[in-house]
């Protein structure tokens, strides 16, 4: 009787303090998490526009409608009317392809910008303007095993990329790591995951922190002078049997010039991934709490949603260094 007693007080004990933590997590859950009032059937009648676009491929435009959040459909708008412009000049209506796609026979142009507007009868004209950069070529790609380990013991793939800053006002870059390997049948391109990062230029953005799969950053700290990005990797390795030894895998470097309206696109886009992605925190609730606030996503379409956005781009092989 005594040990039953006993183990009863012990049970009510043990509910209690679960409930007290329980508690104190809501509490805590509450005085950390942004309500964002959402209201069925509230979403606006306006038009999504949206673009990455290069010289080395015709410019092409999605035309969409927004959707509540529980509709799988596809929402691509096929009969919207939508004007392209180089420099303030029209050059053509884009014709619509299906999935809300438009197409164009016109290549963009770097140092020129370029607009659409987009119109439909059942939604307000919608207006974005953007520019393509001038390339900046990569002058060195090199990559080393200097002994640099992860703590758990992988060797790390110390790479370092070279590349001459244009003398414009602002300029920024995105950079990535890709790998392509495989055979005819079977090719893979794979992002390199980014194991470290000390440079200053990329840990000014305050972007680091949220995980991006590629680095993006401004010149601010080197303008028209020649920069040096050293960047620590992981990634899949051969065996060379003419050194004797592992390599990584044929490695290529893309480095992009961005606009503002593409750069200002990535950061936004990488808060919103990094605030979506928890499946990693469920384990400690406590580390859920503070993945921050909802974002409300970048837009640079006027009367609209979306983004319109030029980039330029130069790639280059990494040349591995076996004795360094």
């Amino acid at each position: 009787m005594l040990s039953g007693a006993f183990f009863h007080i012990y049970t009510l004990i043990t509910m209690h303090i679960k409930l007290v933590v329980l508690l104190v997590f809501i509490i805590a859950l509450e005085s950390c998490v942004k309500e964002v009032s959402f209201e069925q059937g509230s979403v606006p009648q306006v038009l999504v526009v949206n673009s990455l676009f290069n010289p080395t491929e015709p410019l092409r435009v999605n035309v969409a409608k927004i959707a509540p959040i529980d509709d799988t459909l596809h929402n691509g708008i096929p009969d919207a009317n939508v004007g392209l412009y180089e420099d303030g000049v029209f050059l053509a209506n884009l014709i619509s392809c299906g999935n809300g796609w438009y197409n164009s026979s016109n290549f963009p142009k770097a140092n020129k910008s370029y607009s659409v507007v987009v119109s439909h009868p059942d939604y307000p004209a919608t207006f974005a303007e953007s520019a393509i950069p001038q390339k900046v070529k990569i002058v060195n790609a090199n990559s080393y095993f200097r002994g640099k380990l992860s703590p758990d013991q992988d060797e790390l793939l110390e790479v370092t990329i070279e590349f001459t800053d244009t003398e414009n006002a602002d300029n920024y870059y995105e950079v990535a790591l890709i790998s392509n390997y495989g055979t005819e049948y079977s090719y893979v391109v794979e992002y390199f995951s980014i194991f470290n990062m000390y440079d200053p230029s990329v840990l000014k953005e305050g972007d680091w922190d949220y995980r991006p799969n590629t680095i993006f950053f401004s010149d601010a700290l080197f303008k028209g002078q020649l920069k040096v990005l050293n960047i620590d990797i992981t990634g899949p390795t051969r065996w060379n049997q003419y050194y004797n030894q592992w390599e990584p895998n044929p490695l290529n470097v893309i480095l992009r010039s961005v606009s503002k309206e593409y750069f200002t696109m990535r950061k936004f886009w990488t808060r919103h991934l990094f605030n979506q992605t928890t499946s990693e925190h469920l384990a400690d609730p406590l580390e859920l709490l503070f993945l921050g606030e909802p974002i409300e996503m970048y837009t640079n379409i006027v009367g609209g949603y979306g983004v319109f956005a030029g980039y330029n781009e130069d790639i280059k092989a990494v040349t591995f260094n076996f004795n360094d």
